[in-house]
């Protein structure tokens, strides 16, 4: 059972990414900016939940692993699409390396939650260059 985040109660995504990110910055001293534009629709809160827990979950891995300096978060909504981007500068996943041995738990359950709601997950890194894990997945309304 995904028990729904207090920080989504009776708000949007965005407001809450940006509560979440001033919370996270106090706590680990990583400076996270929020940016996005929202198309004022109500999201359906199954997708609300998985995407935010995917923002925390990279945010976390960040933290844990990154030793980056800044995150960036970026969440963009059009007709058809959502997207979400957390972008950090810090010291990058040797992504060939990965492959063949067992992803973390972490970049596994942000995938899971992307493929649960219908979207597609994505990470882009490389070392010394940072990390963007980044989520599309249609708007439609339920």
């Amino acid at each position: 059972v995904d028990l729904r985040p207090l920080l989504l109660e009776g708000r949007d995504l965005l407001p809450a990414l940006e509560e979440y990110a001033r919370k996270f910055e106090g706590s680990t001293g990583i400076a996270v900016e929020v940016t996005g534009a929202s198309s004022g629709r109500r999201l359906p809160a199954e997708k609300k939940i998985a995407l935010f827990r995917i923002a925390q979950e990279a945010l976390t891995n960040c933290a844990k692993h990154a030793q980056a300096n800044t995150v960036a978060i970026e969440f963009n909504t059009d007709a058809d699409q959502l997207l979400l981007s957390v972008a950090d500068d810090g010291v990058g996943i040797d992504l060939a390396g990965i492959n063949g041995k067992r992803p973390g738990l972490g970049l596994l359950s942000m995938q899971e939650r992307a493929e649960a709601i219908g979207g597609r997950w994505q990470i882009e890194s490389a070392p010394g260059k940072g990390t963007r894990v980044s989520v599309s997945v249609g708007a439609a309304l339920n």
